[in-house]
């Protein structure tokens, strides 16, 4: 049932370490208002050097986060010489794991690429709802405990 979607949502927002101090009614918010999308497998979800605005929670599936390299032409990597890209697998992201969170920190460009290695069922919470919400609820001291200064915040918001 859908109640029940929106319990697990909200507790999967309770376990992220940038909203665990938030109020019940801030998360229920957030949780009305998150999107579903889907990634086939080998499907970015996040692509390094772009930019980005959301904050992925993964409900089902796998995915693993990929750093790009230079690699030298000596070693064969770019028969045209010179350097070419190469991407090393140097994390893994399962059931309820959180990506991209550096963007309600003020990181708007990705760092890396975070691919599905398997059909992946996600929650996406934009940075424009985590902004409404502090615009509803201002006065809540935990967002700073959450957020820092929440500077990132309070610059988007219209008073």
């Amino acid at each position: 049932s859908f109640k029940s979607m929106q319990s697990t949502y909200q507790a999967k927002l309770r376990n992220m370490r940038l909203f665990r101090r938030l109020q019940s009614q801030i998360l229920e918010l957030l949780t009305r208002h998150l999107e579903i999308r889907t990634f086939l497998p080998e499907m970015d979800i996040t692509t390094e050097g772009k930019e980005g605005d959301f904050v992925c929670i993964i409900l089902k599936g796998r995915a693993e986060t990929l750093h790009s390299s230079s690699a030298d032409a000596s070693a064969g990597a770019n028969i045209g010489g010179g350097t070419a890209s190469v991407s090393n697998v140097v994390g893994a992201h399962e059931e309820g794991s959180t990506i991209g969170e550096g963007v309600l920190l003020g990181q708007s460009i990705h760092t890396a690429t975070v691919r599905a290695t398997t059909l992946c069922i996600c929650s996406i919470l934009h940075k424009s709802l985590i902004t409404y919400a502090f615009s509803r609820f201002p006065d809540d001291p935990n967002w700073v405990a959450c957020f820092g200064e929440a500077s990132n915040l309070k610059g988007s918001v219209k008073k």
